[in-house]
């Protein structure tokens, strides 16, 4: 009995990865029109701070700026 048991076990967790594989597959292009708007996001909204980041380090007018306000 504890053998049957073991299969059924092990058959059912082969079954579920299938299945979840599947359903990516079922849904593919659900991901595929959701991707396009997380690739907007990312490219034309958290790229772009990227470049921004090193500005305050190398700021040209630094000095300037610091001798009028003293």
């Amino acid at each position: 009995m504890k053998a049957v048991l073991d299969n059924q076990r092990n058959h059912v967790g082969i079954k579920r990865r299938n299945m979840f594989w599947i359903r990516i597959k079922r849904d593919a292009t659900l991901y595929a029109l959701l991707l396009m708007p997380i690739l907007y996001i990312a490219i034309f909204k958290y790229a772009p701070i990227y470049g921004v980041i090193p500005c305050p380090s190398s700021a040209p007018l630094r000095a300037a700026v610091s001798a009028w306000l003293r």
